[in-house]
């Protein structure tokens, strides 16, 4: 089996985890929503506000994150917004006002676009044959992260009240200090540098547009 054909797994490894992190501190709006409703005296509109606007950052502007990360592979986008989704909820039991809450979450929230789109790319290059199972483990890191970060601010929370949230920073920073040193670049060889596919039967679709579509 040539090296192009192997599965990276401590490359698979840590993009599974850098996912688990980042989805697991943005896990924990949805079981602290009835909190901030007490502390804020919030209204059922302030509440969807909160939830629409979490899904619209998160999922809506992975597609223009997924552009910039295209043109320059860098771990920043990686590494920093897990970072960023890890430091603003890890805020949010400290906000003073419905305002700071709204900001806090929305900063939390593009963090979390940040990441997907250059991690998901990046399970393609370091999978080898096997993208499938690496892809399905990949995804079950959040999956997972969305299953028991609830569970485990609830307690912390109903424990030692909300103002608990700053110190649920501390082992995020370390697990993310620590995938710093693992973590690869992200590799800039999609189609464009492909030119094995540029064969007659397959053209190249980074081809000129004009060679393409010119007729004979």
């Amino acid at each position: 089996m040539t090296e192009r054909n192997q599965t990276n797994v401590k490359v698979i490894f840590a993009l599974t985890l850098i996912h688990f992190t980042g989805d697991f501190y943005v896990s924990f709006v949805g079981p602290l929503l009835p909190v901030f409703v007490d502390k804020f005296a919030l209204s059922l509109a302030q509440v969807g506000l909160i939830t629409g606007m979490m899904r619209m950052l998160a999922f809506i502007v992975q597609p223009g994150v997924g552009y910039f990360a295209d043109r320059y592979p860098s771990r920043i986008f990686i590494i920093g917004g897990p970072l960023l989704s890890i430091i603003f909820i890890a805020l949010v039991g400290w906000a003073h006002s419905f305002w700071d809450l709204l900001l806090f979450i929305a900063i939390a929230s593009i963090g979390a676009s940040m990441f997907h789109p250059s991690m998901a790319g990046m399970i393609a290059s370091y999978a080898g044959r096997r993208f499938g199972l690496s892809m399905s483990i990949f995804n079950m890191g959040g999956t997972f992260a969305y299953g028991v970060g609830p569970l485990c601010i609830a307690w912390l929370v109903s424990r030692w009240g909300l103002e608990v949230t700053l110190w649920t920073a501390i082992p995020g920073l370390a697990v993310m200090a620590l995938l710093f040193t693992i973590t690869p670049r992200p590799l800039a060889e999609g189609l464009r540098v492909r030119k094995d596919w540029a064969t007659p039967s397959f053209p190249s679709v980074w081809a000129s547009p004009s060679s393409r579509w010119r007729g004979p």
